[in-house]
Formats: structure tokens, C-alpha cells, sequence
């Protein structure tokens, strides 16, 4: 900006006409700004002077007392409502500036707090964002646009930002090329202001100066921003999915909006039934499964904790399905995200039994793919072992480890080596690391001499000198007569390789015995997962007929 523009407050008269809105922010405070909310049978008066309405400070409540001992509740300036509070400092404080409680609460906002003089203002959406709407850094106080208006609108009150700034130049007029004027009272539609250049000497040398001293209006209805049909406040935005084909073979899409679709009580011409499942490709779990700290997928189900939750068939290896209806009770942005991977139904293609048990007879129905079979028995047969034994066979994991039974999935696609690694290293920590070592110890008797002649095999002394889990683990069985080698072939096998995969360098030419056992080298990494998650599963049976 040129000195002369500056001095002619070009950018400040912009800045005015464009309602102090920039880049989708509004600034409504600040050293020489000011602002108000005005109802509309005030607007005309306010308008017809550049003067300020309501300035700093002013524009509160106060008791008037009469002499006959009377009183009277008094709030300043009627038909005009503070917006912004400003706060004079209190001893070595400084000055500041709060934001309108009734707008914050209209918003939900909440404050994230630095200082007195610098504050955040976050929302949460409906998908559990968090979203700045609001800044205050000393006087300066910053809005988004939208969110004030959607405000405004509400209320049907309209928005005055007063202005009064002075600035100065070492330059003269004639060097600047400009004509001084006096009291230049401009009115523009929703704008008016005084311009004047200041000829006074002033202090530090300045030769020049001019002062822009108005008002600009933001109206709640304006032609682009109909008040009556509320557009900021719905986010009930729905997104068509792909249900099946047409008669020419096309793929065929709908609304997830659940009021246009029909049901068993009412037909809608050409709409579909809201319980229309809907295909998906099932790596559209990964985001969920890659985010335990915000969502969770269980069977059946995905949640966003406290925000939303889902309805899901993922009883299934190739496919995740939904329900339409379903599909319109999540935010948008979830909408979006699930659309990117929306399919036709393949041939074939239909609800698991467990899926349709659930949804369609109201039966109760144990999961069947592996994983979730997996983990559904884990904590049932934990929980039995637990009760009648008064300890656990599996530990709880630490805290910062409980993520790993959580995202505990079989593989969404073919081959994925980093996910495939993490189910590994997840699958031992659950079944090999959590092994309650102390009480195995406990009952481990080794003057039993079929344990008597393991620990010689083993080279220990006796059942103190053991090292490992799985060693505990099938001294214990041996101490109770019980023969499961093939499980403690399993265990050891999973480790090796958790050991091969995750915790030591990959070795190009080094091959280990658990490649031989899983088939590492002629199955998918998909379903050597899902293998080590049967096996696991016949583990568990195994105990549970044998001690429970």
C-alpha cells in the first residue's frame, strides 16, 4: 500500500465495505474497533450519524436511586445490545476484552484459556472435531463469519462495527499529492464515515494525517443470506450410495436420507426400503481400526465414543455392509468418507447370518469370522477362568497396550505387511505376554515327574530356573495331566514369528520353522491371519473342555 493510500485510509474504507470480514473471519474488536448488535427499528437512527453508538465500557446496567428511597433497574442505550465487553485493567492488568456469553452459549462454544487478554473459542461437530470459531488476542477480537451470521440470523438483530483511526506521515500533503478535506461525510449502502486530513501540527516530526472515524452495518438478511430458511443451521446434508442396477444394467444410487426412503409402514413411489443394505469394500475399516484413541469397531458395530455410532455387517472377509437408512445418521463427513468406497453388490454378495439374525429376526447371534469370533470368546473365557479359579489365565494389558485388543482385525485386503505385522505383535501380546505367569508358577509341581522330566529336557534345575511364558504355561498343563502340545506348538510359533516379522531385522535369506508351520510362503497374508486367529479360537476351546 502506497504512503498516500495509507494516509487516505483506502485499505481501512475497504475494509468497511466488506464488513470487516476477510478470509472468512470477522474482526469485531480491536485498538480503534468496536462493535454492537442493533435491532432493526434502531438500524435507521444508527445509520443516518457516523458517530459511535456505544463506545468501550459503555452499555451496561445500573441502578438509579431516587430521593423518596425508590430505585430503578436501568440498561443503557436501548434497542442496542453489547456484543463485545471490554474491561478496563485493574492495577499492573491490562485492558481486555470478552465475547458475548449468550452468543457463545447460542454456539456451544467452549474456552480454551491462555490469559486474561489471549483465548481460544472451540466448537465440537457432529463427528466429535474440534473447530476455533472464535480468537481474542489482547482487544483484538475474531469471528468466524458463518457462525456470526448463523447468529444473527437466529435472532433476527443486526451487527454494527464501529471504526476511529488516525494516522499520520512525515510527508506533506502536496508530497503525497493530496487535497485536504474537512468532516468528508460519505454514505454508502450499509456504511457511513467521516473523513477528515488532520492539518494540526502534530508531535515526532509528522507532517500529515488522516482520520477515518464510522460505521459499517451487517445485516442478519441480506440477498445472499436468507434469514428465514436458517441456511447455516442444518448440516443434514445426505449423500446417495450405490444399492444395486437399473433395468440397463447401471449401477443405481439413493439418498441415505431416511424421511425420502420407504419402510414397512409406508411405500414411497420408486423409493427404496430404508433397510436396503449397502456394499462397501471392507478396507474402509482401516481408518477406524488405524484410530483406537477416537473410535472403536466391535462386532457389529463401529462408535465414535459419545458422537455416533454405526451399525455394521463385518461378519464377513470381503465386505462390509451398512444399511441405507443407517447410513443418513452419520455426519456428512463420515457420509463422505464411507462413499469413496461404495460398491455395486457383487454376485453372490449378501448379509452375513450373523448380521441377519440381528437385524431381521431380533435374535442373538455369535460372530463367525475369526476375529470377532476370536475376540468374543477371549473375554468369555477369561472371564469363566477368572471365576472359577480367582485369577485370570490372561492379564489385563497396561494401559497404554489396551489399544491392541481393540484393533485386534483380520486383514481387509490380500496382503497389507505393515497391518499384518501389527496383528502379529497384537496377537502376542494378548495370548503370549499376557500369560498371568505368577499364579502358573504357583502351580507348577516339580516333583510331578512328567515335569520332573520336561525341566530335564530343558536343562533347569527346577521350575524357578524357567525363563518364558509358554514354558510356564505348559509346565502347568503337564501338572494337571493335561496334553496340549500342539497349542504349545502353536504359542511358540506365533512368537517366533512376532520375533521374525516385528522384532528383529527381516533377513533375505534366513527362514524360519514358523514360515513351514503357518505357510507363509503359498497363503495370502490375509489368510495366514486368519488362520493364526482359528487356531487361537481352538486354543481357547481346548481349555475351556479341558478345565472349565
Amino acid at each position: 500500500m502506497s504512503e498516500k493510500d495509507y494516509i487516505l485510509c483506502m485499505d481501512i474504507i475497504q475494509s468497511m465495505r466488506d464488513r470487516f470480514i476477510s478470509r472468512g473471519w470477522i474482526t469485531v474488536s480491536d485498538e480503534a474497533i468496536h462493535s454492537a448488535l442493533v435491532k432493526d427499528d434502531k438500524v435507521e437512527e444508527c445509520m443516518h450519524d457516523y458517530q459511535w453508538d456505544l463506545t468501550p465500557g459503555r452499555g451496561g446496567a445500573y441502578v438509579n436511586t431516587y430521593s423518596d428511597g425508590s430505585y430503578e433497574y436501568v440498561r443503557e442505550n436501548d434497542g442496542l445490545e453489547l456484543f463485545v465487553i471490554y474491561r478496563e485493567g485493574y492495577g499492573t492488568h491490562d485492558h481486555y476484552v470478552e465475547l458475548s456469553e449468550e452468543f457463545r452459549l447460542f454456539c456451544g462454544m467452549h474456552e480454551r484459556y491462555k490469559s486474561e487478554t489471549e483465548r481460544e473459542f472451540i466448537t465440537i461437530d457432529d463427528n466429535g472435531n474440534e473447530n476455533v470459531v472464535a480468537v481474542i488476542n489482547g482487544l483484538e477480537v475474531r469471528i468466524k463469519a458463518k457462525v456470526l451470521r448463523s447468529y444473527l440470523a437466529a435472532r433476527r438483530i443486526n451487527l454494527l462495527v464501529f471504526v476511529d483511526i488516525m494516522r499520520y506521515s512525515k510527508k506533506t500533503y502536496t508530497e503525497l499529492d493530496i487535497k485536504p478535506v474537512q468532516n468528508d461525510i460519505i454514505k454508502e449502502e450499509n456504511i457511513t464515515y467521516n473523513y477528515t486530513n488532520l492539518i494540526a501540527p502534530q508531535l515526532d516530526g509528522n507532517k500529515s494525517g488522516g482520520w477515518v472515524m464510522g460505521k459499517c452495518l451487517l445485516r442478519y438478511n441480506t440477498a445472499d443470506f436468507d434469514a428465514e430458511s436458517y441456511p447455516y443451521f442444518s448440516d443434514d446434508t445426505y449423500e446417495e450410495f450405490i444399492i444395486g442396477y437399473d433395468k440397463n444394467g447401471d449401477e443405481y444410487s439413493y439418498t441415505c436420507d431416511d424421511k425420502k426412503l420407504s419402510n414397512y409402514f409406508v411405500k414411497k413411489e420408486d423409493a427404496p426400503l430404508t433397510v436396503t443394505p449397502v456394499y462397501f469394500r471392507k478396507s474402509v475399516l482401516v481408518k477406524y481400526y488405524n484410530d483406537p484413541h477416537r473410535y472403536q469397531v466391535d462386532d457389529g458395530r463401529i462408535y465414535s465414543e459419545g458422537v455416533w455410532t454405526l451399525r455394521v455387517d463385518n461378519d464377513q472377509r470381503d465386505f462390509a455392509v451398512v444399511i441405507l437408512g443407517d447410513l443418513g445418521k452419520l455426519p456428512h463427513e463420515e457420509q463422505l468418507y464411507w462413499k469413496g468406497y461404495n460398491l455395486a453388490p457383487p454376485p453372490g454378495a449378501s448379509l452375513s447370518k450373523t448380521a441377519w439374525a440381528r437385524w431381521f429376526e431380533g435374535r442373538f447371534y455369535n460372530p463367525e469370522f475369526p476375529d470377532l469370533k476370536f475376540k468374543y470368546q477371549f473375554r468369555m473365557f477369561n472371564e469363566r477362568w477368572g471365576k472359577k479359579y480367582s485369577w485370570p489365565l490372561f492379564l489385563p494389558l497396561a494401559k497404554d497396550d489396551e489399544h491392541r485388543f481393540k484393533t485386534l482385525h483380520c486383514l481387509t485386503q490380500p496382503k497389507n505387511p505393515s497391518d499384518f505385522e501389527e496383528q502379529i505383535l497384537s496377537m502376542t501380546k494378548v495370548l503370549i505376554d499376557s500369560l498371568n505367569e505368577v499364579e502358573l508358577m504357583k502351580s507348577i509341581d516339580d516333583t510331578n515327574s512328567v515335569v520332573a522330566a520336561r525341566l530335564k529336557e530343558l536343562n533347569a534345575a527346577d521350575k524357578n530356573s524357567v525363563k518364558g511364558g509358554i514354558t510356564k504355561f505348559e509346565l502347568f498343563l503337564l501338572t494337571e495331566g493335561k496334553d496340549m502340545h500342539e497349542y504349545i506348538l502353536y504359542l511358540r510359533n506365533l512368537q517366533e514369528l512376532r520375533s521374525s516379522t516385528t522384532a528383529h531385522r527381516k533377513s533375505r535369506n534366513k527362514k524360519n520353522n514358523c514360515e513351514d508351520y503357518f505357510q507363509i510362503q503359498s497363503k495370502t497374508q490375509q489368510v495366514v491371519l486368519e488362520d493364526i486367529f482359528v487356531k487361537g479360537i481352538e486354543l481357547l476351546d481346548a481349555l475351556k473342555g479341558l478345565f472349565l
